[in-house]
């Protein structure tokens, strides 16, 4: 008996260790990506064609979009192809009781690629082309085999796909006590439909993740890991700006290096932020100065800042509509979008698996928080934690209400779960090395369960799909 029970032990022990757990991801994911790159019909992932679009632009070296026309918008010359690809399956977008019918399959692999012409995408011309770049690549791999534009879509959608998930993987590997609670958020059916997308979502997500990985370290070394030479501040300072180039709201957590600062070290990694900064403001120039950034009906940035400035009373009500009664694009709420409501936000998981996914998160993320160790986490630090991500949600409210509400609205159009999947990680920061640690038999027990989430997660998010679009 005390043999099978050190047995166990022994294989629960190597099951808790991130390279295993990473291991673990990566060839459960892998699977799941392969199959939702296929089974997810084309352009049925939210803004996929516009997405496509641009890849489709940045591939023929156009980095930086147009505005043209009356009324304006911003689009390029892109292949034809996706336009009439996504009439042929638009069908069933916002209509949970149509199906992919053959005669549709039939008719979408018909249409090849080389006809080309312009055509407007202007919710994702503001983008960097930095983001669609592993997406570029299945589809420069598709035009030199001259498929049709549903298998163009396919490649793109898995290099995309699996870039993620070798980011994903080594996050986990990295994250030391974090990587329960990492393989739980990079598993979500959500996280998993965007890696398995052209959208640059996935890629923000990794990044967020990566970049943690490297404040962990800093915590856990005092800031020494941001003092021996340039490539780690460069690497985490290169994260955390492509998560900004892909959504201006996270720009926040450029702080976060600077919070782990040693007077040895705060000069240095002032400059990297400077240029961080820099490099963000000038997209954002030329953004300004070359494309139309989109605009909802009835909305106008300045007046609705004006609004704000000469009504601040509203911004109670504002905050508590974020959180109540006006939540998600679809009125669901932010934890449902965020775990996953798939395709156009037409596709929801069972009911179950939200409370289920919730006890994962919360599990993982309680058994992450570390000794305090030799080197205790300042005060100071821990707060400072805790704001940047939570200055990033409040960025994310203040910027939709800006540039999607209809102006005096008393409630924030156009805010989705999935923007907050990138702030999930940074949640390991205020519990890092804290004074309540739950025991080893604790930690290594619910460890030893995420491997049981990775196969119900996937299995969970593929039958949905299935049925979504599949089972009359």
């Amino acid at each position: 008996m005390k043999q099978t029970l050190s047995v166990l032990s022994e294989g629960a022990t190597q099951t808790a260790r991130p390279r295993t757990l990473a291991l673990l991801y990566f060839c459960c994911a892998l699977i799941a990506i392969s199959l939702l790159t296929l089974i997810v019909p084309p352009f049925e992932n939210s803004d996929e064609f516009n997405h496509f679009s641009r890849e489709d632009q940045i591939l023929s070296g156009t980095l930086i979009a147009r505005r043209t026309g009356s009324p304006p918008q911003s689009g390029g010359v892109v292949d034809l192809g996706i336009n009439r690809l996504d009439a042929i399956y638009g069908v069933i977008r916002g209509h949970p009781e149509m199906k992919v019918t053959p005669d549709m399959a039939a008719r979408g692999a018909a249409i090849r690629m080389g006809e080309r012409g312009f055509q407007p995408f202007s919710n994702t011309t503001i983008y960097s082309p930095l983001l669609y770049i592993p997406g570029a690549a299945g589809l420069a791999a598709a035009r030199l085999m001259h498929v049709n534009v549903a298998r163009a879509l396919e490649l793109s959608r898995f290099t995309n796909g699996l870039t993620c998930i070798v980011l994903a993987s080594l996050a986990i590997a990295l994250a030391g006590g974090g990587a329960a609670f990492l393989t739980v958020v990079l598993s979500l059916p959500m996280t998993l439909s965007l890696f398995a997308s052209v959208s640059q979502d996935g890629l923000i997500i990794c990044a967020a993740a990566l970049a943690t990985c490297g404040l962990l370290r800093a915590l856990n070394t005092a800031g020494s890991s941001l003092r021996a030479g340039w490539q780690t501040p460069a690497a985490l300072f290169a994260a955390l700006t492509l998560m900004s180039l892909g959504r201006p709201a996270y720009a926040p957590l450029l702080l976060a290096p600077l919070l782990l600062a040693t007077t040895a070290t705060r000069r240095r990694l002032m400059w990297f932020c400077a240029a961080s900064v820099g490099l963000i403001g000038l997209w954002s120039v030329i953004v300004r100065a070359f494309v139309l950034v989109p605009l909802w009906a009835a909305s106008s940035p300045g007046r609705q800042l004006s609004n704000l400035l000469h009504h601040p009373l509203l911004l109670p009500r504002l905050v508590i509509a974020a959180f109540s009664d006006h939540q998600g694009m679809e009125g669901l709420p932010f934890r449902d979008e965020m775990t996953g409501v798939l395709g156009w936000l037409d596709t929801p998981l069972p009911g179950w698996f939200y409370d289920f996914a919730l006890v994962a998160l919360a599990g993982t993320l309680i058994i992450a928080a570390q000794p305090r160790g030799a080197t205790p986490v300042t005060p100071f630090r821990r707060v400072g934690n805790a704001i940047l991500p939570a200055g990033a949600v409040a960025l994310i409210f203040l910027l939709e209400y800006l540039t999607f509400t209809p102006v005096g609205e008393a409630f924030i159009v156009g805010v989705q779960g999935r923007y907050f999947l990138p702030l999930l990680p940074f949640l390991l920061l205020p519990l890092w090395r804290q004074q309540y640690v739950p025991p080893q038999t604790v930690r290594t027990a619910i460890t030893c369960l995420v491997p049981f989430w990775l196969v119900i997660a996937s299995v969970t998010c593929l039958h949905t799909v299935l049925v979504r679009y599949y089972v009359t």
